[in-house]
């Protein structure tokens, strides 16, 4: 069984000094999803999650986007699970595009990880430079995000 999962934002008002605040410059924030999650049924249960994923539960992240002032962010993904612990697990490909401090940004609120096993090596070096486009695959796990390929 599946389930399609739509959400949609506008307008909202992101919380001063917090990540999309900096991100868009107090600026309103938008954003959409969506996505297809098999073995849906299983996500109602009480154990929820880890039922899901014991059964091998996959989300679809057909689109994800959010934008806020001149920044845009998005993601895809063929098929996201999860780990025993709840983590997500799965490729994950993002997009940022925007003013050249975007993945400055991210870095500063650990979005993008300084840690060199998560890859953070890579990522530190993409936020020195210009986020006009900048795509990122990374492969989640149960211990973490690895940047797979930064383009």
């Amino acid at each position: 069984d599946q389930a399609a999962v739509f959400l949609r934002l506008e307008g909202g008002v992101p919380e001063p000094g917090r990540l999309f605040a900096e991100l868009g410059g107090g600026a309103p924030v938008s954003g959409q999803l969506e996505a297809i999650a098999d073995r849906a049924s299983l996500l109602g249960q009480p154990t929820g999650l880890r039922a899901w994923s014991a059964a091998g539960g996959r989300l679809e992240l057909r689109q994800a986007g959010l934008t806020t002032g001149e920044t845009r962010l998005s993601g895809t993904s063929p098929g996201l699970g999860a780990s025993p612990d709840g983590r997500l697990t799965g490729r994950l490909t993002l997009r940022a595009a925007g003013p050249p401090e975007v993945l400055q940004v991210l870095l500063r609120h650990g979005v993008i990880s300084p840690d060199e096993d998560a890859g953070g090596l890579a990522a530190a070096g993409l936020a020195r430079q210009s986020a006009a486009d900048t795509q990122i695959d990374v492969e989640l796990s149960a211990g973490g995000a690895r940047w797979v390929r930064p383009r």
